[in-house]
């Protein structure tokens, strides 16, 4: 017959269960804290979307992934894959078959990842969930394909991916808007308190190049003749002309013209630096027509509408400037010239003979 438990083993087994768990629990908790990783430094877009598609990727069990929009930016980042990726015959075709059907596509594509693996599998995903918000995600896979689960946790992904777009974008506007606020105001400073000399033309064409991402600025103003002379650029390096006869450039021609001009591919002209990709040409109106052109120009990115209105915009201050100041030079050189005719004018009465009556 076995004896009756004594008050002191049931207090050791409660000890012995108090152990276990607390043991377990300590494991717990270092297991959820080894994800842990060291404060990184967003010191760019580039920075801050690698840690976007980074953790998405890692919240979806991807092993890669590329994201490219078309409104309300355009944009194209990944992450641990080449964003070239998205333009191969698979996954283009796969791209096209998502945004017609508004669904998820995998493909089985090759893809070689930054890290040395290769991707079998590709999950093409639009972007959806958030007004206004247009492009897709790729997401790369190694050692297996995607499931239905996969396609539900990727249609998730893609909101979180919409909305980061979105907020993004409106940032982008709002640190555009300071930018050009900032741009203007500098511009009215120097356009109003200073002369039309070399020194105020080149701080003009410095503002427009730091204030507004210009990798080129240019003036260019119109002389007696017709022609156009280039007061000041940046940079000014490289560029085989000084005098232009509108004749011969068709972009300055439409410009003084009143059109606001745009080109992609002016690596040829004479004009600017070969390594430009986009082009903003713009009239600098005053009341009485063109003074001269604004030229603006990037080597890498591509100027969007609102970048050319702001393009517009300066031209058309910077016009009204010029020609003011010009007005200014004028007046005393008309003043002179009344003076003297007034002067010529009291001399010749006094020379003329008085007339008397017979």
């Amino acid at each position: 017959m076995n004896e009756p438990r004594t008050a002191k083993s049931f207090r050791a087994a409660a000890a012995r269960i108090f152990d276990q768990e607390t043991s377990i629990a300590g494991g717990v908790t270092h297991l959820l804290s080894s994800g842990a990783t060291a404060p990184r430094l967003i010191a760019s877009d580039d920075d801050a979307w690698a840690v976007r598609l980074g953790s998405l990727s890692a919240m979806a069990l991807w092993d890669a992934a590329a994201l490219v929009t078309t409104s309300p930016v355009t944009l194209t980042r990944a992450v641990n894959v080449s964003a070239r990726v998205v333009f191969d015959l698979p996954i283009a075709s796969a791209v096209d078959q998502a945004r017609r059907t508004a669904g998820a596509v995998q493909t089985a594509a090759a893809t070689t990842l930054l890290d040395g693996r290769v991707s079998e599998a590709a999950l093409v995903v639009p972007l959806s969930g958030i007004q206004g918000v247009d492009g897709y995600v790729v997401a790369f896979r190694v050692g297996r394909a995607f499931g239905a689960a996969d396609a539900r946790a990727a249609a998730s992904a893609s909101e979180l991916a919409a909305l980061e777009v979105h907020l993004a974008s409106a940032s982008r506007r709002e640190a555009i808007a300071s930018r050009q606020a900032l741009a203007l105001f500098e511009l009215s400073r120097l356009c109003l308190f200073r002369d039309e000399s070399e020194d105020a033309l080149d701080a003009v064409v410095e503002v427009l190049s730091r204030s507004l991402d210009n990798d080129v600025a240019q003036l260019w103003t119109l002389r007696a003749g017709g022609s156009l002379r280039l007061r000041a650029a940046r940079p000014h390096e490289g560029l085989d002309i000084q005098i232009a006869r509108p004749r011969d450039h068709v972009a300055l021609a439409r410009a003084l013209a009143g059109e606001i001009v745009r080109a992609h591919d002016p690596s040829l002209r004479s004009w600017m630096p070969r390594t430009t990709r986009d082009l903003i040409v713009a009239p600098l109106d005053s009341r009485d027509g063109p003074v001269g052109v604004l030229v603006l120009g990037r080597w890498r990115a591509t100027y969007d509408a609102e970048e050319q209105a702001m393009a517009a915009l300066c031209a058309g201050f910077i016009g009204r400037a010029l020609a003011l100041t010009d007005q200014r030079r004028r007046a005393p050189e008309r003043d002179d010239s009344m003076q003297r005719t007034d002067a010529e004018d009291a001399e010749a009465t006094r020379e003329e003979p008085e007339l008397t009556g017979s």
